[in-house]
């Protein structure tokens, strides 16, 4: 950048005086205001006249001062206040404009920074931000002091399998006896599972498809999670994303109606007769939560989950097409199932399966659940063991929204006296790259199970 012409400095101040301008006039007019789209569309235009010299820009906070460009400015710290203060106020440490930055970008950039930070999920915040623009992207210190400190506290993240296990076992005295159902004690365990999901705080492992062995409480667990991570990921009230949840941990009711031999076996595993039978679990499942008066949400989960938005799945002979709801737990169901790691499957099966996912995008799946399903729990899912670059190990923690490649790890083997914990996602910004990535997910061997 040591070529860039004399008259580029002084552009760049007053370029970013327009975005400050553009925050400050957050506070003075009411969203929509006819005032706003001048003011900022003047910001778009200072800040484009800078990327017809410079495809990229970086705006960077590095120890409270301004680098631009690799170049510090330490006069913008007294020029620009209440820009480094709004960048400081929500954690933001680096700011990359690219080509194309208009209007709009700059609505969601400053109506951003304006707003009060959110102390509970701050994270979320800045995540959303970034949802709103295209040609802005947003680094932020995702760890800070505090949150390594209560990381380390928490240690791994709870595994929900064992609680979904009592309840499937009381699911199927319920519907063999034909007695009530306690519903509130379904939204006891959602509730506990969208708590995790609200936190980020939960875990997916890798798992084996082995003939013979029932994974249903695995599987229900993990698609729970999804759900309701998906669910936190759209923005949904707390009340919506207990249901949604409650839905996907009755998705399968279906399963404890088949006989024993059949119940959560992934059907690559069953011979044509047998898939005949396991495929009538949609229909077995709902009929029974119908019959113990459980809400339509649950029935319609149980019922369509396996049909997809163009209702092509099975059942086949329905007319209707799926409920909203039940497009989440399509997604969460075929993206679990699809990454249990069979002998003859590929060696990454989640990668396989979000390739599949997307490829099946608007035909059989919700475009819009299919992106929130990888920004809820990336490519690599919190509790996947993987291989860094520079060789070591580690255990995913918790997705990046923005960056699906590169999540938030833990070292298996930390250095003495450090937590390990490592944030991908952060960007070295005076060497302008990204630290560390992920070469591979670490899958357990299915030829080391018994068959």
């Amino acid at each position: 950048m040591a070529d860039l012409p004399k008259t580029f400095w002084p552009e760049v101040a007053e370029g970013l005086h327009t975005l400050l301008t553009a925050v400050t006039a957050r506070a003075q007019y009411p969203a929509g205001h006819r005032a706003l789209e001048g003011i900022d569309a003047a910001a778009a235009a200072g800040m484009g006249r800078l990327l017809t010299t410079v495809p990229e820009l970086m705006v960077a906070i590095v120890e409270g001062e301004f680098v631009i460009a690799e170049r510090p400015l330490p006069d913008l710290r007294e020029r620009l206040p209440g820009l480094l203060d709004a960048l400081e106020r929500h954690g933001l440490e680096c700011l990359v404009f690219l080509e194309g930055f208009d209007a709009a970008d700059v609505a969601a950039l400053c109506t951003g920074l304006a707003a009060a930070p959110d102390v509970d999920r701050p994270d979320a915040a800045r995540e959303r931000m970034q949802l709103g623009m295209r040609h802005v992207l947003v680094r932020w210190i995702a760890l800070q002091q505090r949150e390594l400190e209560a990381a380390e506290e928490l240690g791994e993240p709870p595994l929900f399998e064992g609680m979904v296990s009592e309840l499937l076992a009381t699911l199927s005295y319920v519907m063999q006896l034909g007695v009530s159902l306690d519903q509130e004690g379904v939204r006891e365990v959602a509730k506990t599972i969208c708590m995790g999901a609200d936190a980020r705080y939960f875990a997916l492992p890798p798992r084996l498809a082995v003939r013979g062995e029932d994974d249903l409480a695995a599987h229900t667990a993990n698609v729970a999670i999804m759900a309701a991570a998906m669910a936190k990921e759209a923005d949904f009230p707390a009340g919506i994303c207990v249901e949604i949840t409650c839905a996907a941990l009755v998705h399968d009711a279906g399963h404890l109606l088949l006989p024993e031999e059949l119940r959560g076996v992934p059907e690559p595993l069953l011979n044509d007769r047998q898939r005949a039978m396991a495929q009538e679990h949609p229909f077995l499942g709902a009929r029974a939560l119908f019959d113990r008066g459980c809400p339509p949400m649950w029935v319609a989960a149980a019922l369509d989950h396996h049909r997809g938005v163009d209702g092509l799945g099975y059942p086949a002979r329905l007319s209707a097409l799926p409920h909203a709801v039940t497009r989440i737990v399509s997604v969460a169901n075929y993206l679990d199932r699809k990454r249990a790691r069979l002998v003859d499957g590929p060696a990454d099966p989640m990668e396989s399966a979000v390739s599949n996912l997307r490829g099946l995008s608007g035909r059989y799946f919700e475009p819009t659940w299919a992106d929130a399903a990888i920004r809820a729990i990336g490519i690599y899912p919190p509790g996947t063991t993987v291989e860094l670059s520079d060789g070591r190990q580690a255990v995913v923690l918790r997705a990046t929204p923005r960056e699906p490649l590169r999540p938030v790890v833990r070292l298996v083997s930390p250095p003495e006296g450090e937590t390990g914990i490592v944030d991908l996602a952060g960007f070295q910004v005076l060497e302008r790259r990204f630290g560390l990535a992920i070469n591979r997910a670490l899958f357990p061997d299915p030829d080391d199970e018994p068959a």
